[in-house]
């Protein structure tokens, strides 16, 4: 496998678990309740980064809807951040590929997906301020597609992203994305909970259980 092919799967799996996965947990005919903020991920799977749907209103109209979506971006991309991974080829080291992470705590600790940080000799973390800080993978989990890196100091202001509870989630609920698919760094997407519960194909002879869709 060439080195842009590496890259490329790299960027393309696990499209389902871009990190973090911010829900929102609304429903468009019902009162709708918040964010975290996915996954991406996208994480027992990246999907832990869950919004609780507890702290927004219902938009009255588009233009409240919209003005929503501005604020939840605001306040929950700059705890998203943009992996960069380097390793050996050649003798040297060189990018390999990138990923999208976010902040789970004030100790500088990230949540990614192992696929992102495998085979990795070095880890940059790319803040939504431009701030870049080298990080050590101190986890991996391939079986949950799940790893941790932590850089020693977070940049000021940054903050991390809460907890969310997959039990208050239903299908139908607004679901936004925020991560750095293809290295477009501060990316948001809209769509909704399409199913769950879902089990998906682990990069091992094990499969991940209770994933979103």
């Amino acid at each position: 496998m060439t080195q842009s092919a590496k890259v490329g799967f790299r960027n393309q799996r696990w499209l389902l678990f871009l990190v973090p996965v911010i829900i929102l947990g609304c429903s468009l005919a019902t009162p709708f309740n918040g964010i975290p903020g996915g996954s991406v991920a996208e994480p027992t799977t990246v999907s832990s980064a869950l919004a609780t749907a507890t702290q927004f209103p219902m938009p009255a109209n588009v233009e409240d809807e919209q003005s929503l979506l501005v604020n939840l971006y605001a306040r929950v991309n700059p705890a998203v951040v943009n992996l960069t991974i380097y390793g050996q080829n050649g003798g040297q080291i060189v990018p390999l590929g990138q990923g999208s992470g976010f902040v789970y705590d004030e100790s500088g600790s990230i949540i990614t997906n192992d696929h992102v940080v495998e085979g990795a000799e070095q880890v940059e973390v790319t803040f939504s301020d431009g701030t870049i800080r080298d990080a050590e993978v101190i986890g991996q989990d391939p079986n949950s597609d799940l790893a941790v890196v932590k850089v020693d100091q977070l940049p000021e202001g940054i903050a991390p992203l809460p907890l969310g509870d997959m039990s208050e989630l239903a299908v139908g609920q607004t679901v936004i994305a925020i991560g750095n698919p293809f290295g477009l760094d501060g990316t948001l997407t809209r769509g909704i909970i399409s199913a769950l519960g879902r089990t998906i194909p682990a990069l091992t002879p094990f499969s991940i259980p209770q994933a979103i869709q």
